[in-house]
């Protein structure tokens, strides 16, 4: 989804040694799908970037991305200091990120917290017989944000306006 990150976490859980000792992330604003050379699953192991995929990384304006996250330290995977938090003073809404690894290791998990921004303007230009079109305005993937909740017991209220159908009765929300 696209919009406006205000903090980024960063988890490095389980990995006590091989974590990535430093990390930085950069963001664009690009229109549509990156063009990106198929994903090969064959292990390529200290080899360096195709023909394909450097010409793929001109076509993004790759040395043009901007810096969300300067490159920082991460410590390693134990429970008392396996998260990281950082926050991102930024107004820029960004369509894309890329994860850089100093020099390499293991990253659990990594979380973007910010707004949802669609480009109602671009949408509304691809798509002529909008008019004819409803548009789920409460959608996160469109911008909808649940504020406040009477009970969160069983589940979080802003699973009502996840992507998609619910997988069970769990991914839903259910007052007390």
């Amino acid at each position: 989804l696209a919009g406006v990150i205000k903090g980024v976490e960063v988890d490095t859980a389980f990995f006590t040694g091989n974590q990535v000792p430093r990390i930085s992330i950069q963001g664009a604003c690009l229109p549509g799908d990156l063009p990106l050379p198929p994903w090969n699953a064959k292990p390529r192991k200290g080899t360096a970037a195709s023909p394909e995929e450097v010409k793929a990384a001109e076509a993004v304006g790759s040395d043009t991305w901007h810096t969300i996250l300067p490159m920082t330290p991460l410590n390693p995977g134990y429970f008392d200091c396996c998260k990281h938090f950082f926050p991102v003073d930024s107004a820029q809404r960004w369509t894309h990120i890329r994860v850089n690894y100093w020099p390499d290791g293991g990253v659990s998990r990594l979380k973007c917290y910010g707004e949802v921004s669609k480009d109602w303007s671009g949408w509304l230009a691809s798509n002529p017989e909008s008019g004819k079109e409803l548009v789920d305005l409460v959608a996160a993937e469109n911008g909808g944000l649940g504020l406040q909740a009477s009970n969160s017991h069983y589940g979080r209220p802003q699973n009502l306006l996840n992507m998609g159908r619910g997988v069970n009765m769990g991914d839903g929300w259910e007052t007390a």
